[in-house]
C-alpha cells in the first residue's frame, strides 16, 4: 500500500457523460488538473500532436489546426473519412519527435498518441503508443533496418475524390499519354493566371529539342493557339487556349509555389503516371548514378509526387533545408529508373541489393518506412486531435490512431493534499456546483452537483484512514 501513501486513486470515469468528452479533468472549483489522464472512457485520451503537424486531406496536406469538424481526411486505407469532433489543449511535458526514411519534417507527437508499427517485413504490424515505442527503440540511430517500421498509406480510388473531378466538363478531351507529358511539362516549367487566358512553359536555351516536341504535343490536342518566342536566355511557349486554361489552373494550381497534384491521380493507369513523372524531371530533374532528383518550390508538389512513387512502388526520399522540403530523391535499379527518367546517368548501375527492405518496403497498405530516429523533449505548447468517422488519420505522412484507442482501465491520480484542501473550499459552498472538468477552451464545466462531489470526498477520507491504518 506504500505507493498510495501520497495519493488517492479515484475511478470518475462511469460518473462524467459523453458531452465531456476530451476534457481535462480538475478537481472542485480550484480546478487543480490530475497528474494522470488516462482512464476507462476512451475519449478522455490525451493523445496529441502540435497544431502545424500536417493531416492529408484530399484537397492536399493541412496544419491540424485548421482541421474542421465535417472536414475530410485521408485514412488508413488510403480513402475518405469525415472529421467527427476537433481537440486542443495545452500540453506541458514531453514531446516525442519521429524521423522516418522517406521524410523530411519529423513527426511531432506526445507519448500517448498510438501508431501503426510493424517489427519487420515478416511481421504483423499492431497500434502501440509512442511511449511505448521509444522504449522499445531508445534513441535509435542504426541504419542497419532493425528499427521497425511506420506506414504512408497508399492513396486509394473513393468516389468523395472524384466529386470536383474537372475532366468530367470537358468530355472531348481524351486522357492519353500526350496529355500527361502536357501535364508534366506544366508543373515543372509551366505559368498561367486567371487575368490572362494562357498558359506559359519558360525553358532554357540549351532546351530547343524540348521546346519544339512541347509544341507539337500541345498542336495535337487540337485546341487553341500555340507558338515558339525565342528570348535571349531562354525559349517560351505561349499556349492561348480557354478550356485548358481553366482546367489545368483548377486541377494544379498556379505559381511555382502553389503547384500540386490532385489525389485522384494516383488512380490514374502506372503508364501515365510514370509518364508524368518522366516529363516533370525533364523540366526540373536530373539523374546521377543511382538516383533520380526532382526538385520544386511547391511543398505540396513534392508530397504530391511521393504519393504517386507509393502507387507507383518506388523507393524515395524528400530532403530540404531550412525546415522546408525542396526536393525528393527516387531510387531504384536502372531499369527502373529508366521508365520515368529519359535522362541517361552517368553510368550503369547494378541492383543495389535489399535497398527497400533498409529503407522502406510495400505491402498493399501502403509504403513502410523505416524509424531513423526517436528523440524527446520538453516543452510547453499547444496541441491537438481529431475524431474521425475512421478512428485514424495521416499525420506528416504517417498513419496515427485518434481519439477512440481502447487501452487498459487506469484511474486519476491525484495528491491527497489537493483533495483534502479543495474539500474545504467546497464545503464552504456547499450550494454551487463541483467544476470536475473543463473544456478544450478551457471553460469551467460542472460535472455533478456539489452535495454529490461532497459525499465522494467524504468517501475517499475514509478510505484514505483506512489505508493509514493498514500500513501501520
Amino acid at each position: 500500500m506504500s505507493d498510495r501513501k501520497n495519493s488517492l486513486e479515484i475511478y470518475v470515469a462511469d460518473l462524467l457523460t459523453d458531452i465531456y468528452k476530451y476534457c481535462r479533468p480538475t478537481i472542485a472549483s480550484g480546478a487543480t488538473p490530475v497528474e494522470k489522464g488516462d482512464i476507462k472512457n476512451p475519449w478522455f485520451n490525451i493523445e496529441c500532436v502540435l497544431g502545424n503537424s500536417r493531416v492529408l486531406t484530399p484537397s492536399g496536406n493541412v496544419p491540424i489546426k485548421d482541421i474542421n469538424i465535417n472536414d475530410e481526411i485521408i485514412n488508413y486505407f488510403g480513402k475518405t473519412a469525415r472529421v467527427k469532433n476537433k481537440f486542443e489543449r495545452i500540453h506541458s511535458g514531453k514531446i516525442y519527435n519521429i524521423n522516418i526514411s522517406g521524410a523530411y519534417k519529423d513527426l511531432e507527437i506526445t507519448g500517448e498518441h498510438p501508431v501503426l508499427f510493424r517489427k519487420n517485413y515478416n511481421e504483423k504490424p499492431y497500434w502501440i503508443t509512442v511511449k511505448e515505442l521509444f522504449k522499445l527503440l531508445p534513441g535509435i540511430h542504426s541504419t542497419k533496418g532493425k528499427n521497425g517500421y511506420l506506414l504512408m498509406p497508399k492513396i486509394h480510388s473513393d468516389t468523395r475524390l472524384f466529386k470536383n473531378k474537372i475532366l468530367l466538363k470537358e468530355p472531348k478531351i481524351v486522357w492519353d499519354l500526350r496529355l500527361m507529358r502536357i501535364f508534366g511539362w506544366y508543373l515543372s516549367e509551366g505559368f498561367c493566371n486567371k487575368k490572362y487566358p494562357y498558359i506559359q512553359f519558360t525553358l532554357g536555351k540549351h532546351e530547343k529539342e524540348y521546346a519544339d516536341e512541347l509544341v507539337d504535343l500541345i498542336s495535337s490536342t487540337g485546341y487553341g493557339d500555340v507558338k515558339l518566342q525565342d528570348g535571349t536566355t531562354t525559349l517560351v511557349v505561349f499556349w492561348k487556349c480557354k478550356e485548358f486554361h481553366k482546367i489545368i489552373m483548377d486541377i494544379f494550381g498556379t505559381g511555382a509555389y502553389k503547384k500540386k497534384i490532385p489525389l485522384w491521380f494516383n488512380n490514374l493507369s502506372d503508364n501515365m503516371l510514370k509518364e508524368l513523372i518522366k516529363y516533370m524531371v525533364r523540366g526540373d530533374g536530373h539523374r546521377d548514378a543511382h538516383t533520380v532528383h526532382y526538385s520544386s518550390y511547391s511543398t505540396e508538389l513534392l508530397h504530391s509526387v511521393k504519393n504517386i512513387l507509393i502507387t507507383l512502388k518506388y523507393s524515395f526520399n524528400i530532403s530540404g533545408s531550412n525546415g522546408k522540403e525542396n526536393q525528393i530523391r527516387i531510387l531504384g535499379t536502372n531499369e527502373d529508373l529508366l521508365e520515368i527518367c529519359d535522362k541517361k546517368p552517368t553510368k550503369e548501375i547494378k541492383k543495389e541489393k535489399n535497398i527497400q527492405k533498409r529503407r522502406m518496403f510495400y505491402t498493399s497498405d501502403g509504403c513502410w518506412c523505416r524509424i531513423r530516429e526517436i528523440k524527446k523533449t520538453n516543452t510547453k505548447c499547444t496541441v491537438y486531435n481529431i475524431e474521425t468517422e475512421s478512428e485514424d488519420y495521416i499525420c506528416e505522412s504517417v498513419l496515427v490512431h485518434n481519439c477512440k484507442q481502447k487501452r487498459t482501465s487506469k484511474a486519476f491520480t491525484i495528491p491527497y493534499a489537493e483533495w483534502y484542501k479543495n474539500c474545504g473550499e467546497a464545503d464552504k459552498q456547499y450550494k454551487d456546483p463541483v467544476f470536475v472538468v473543463e473544456n478544450e477552451l478551457g471553460e469551467k464545466i460542472a460535472a455533478m452537483r456539489l452535495e454529490e462531489w461532497h459525499n465522494l470526498i467524504c468517501e475517499l477520507m475514509d478510505l484514505r484512514k483506512i489505508l493509514e491504518e493498514q500500513n501501520d
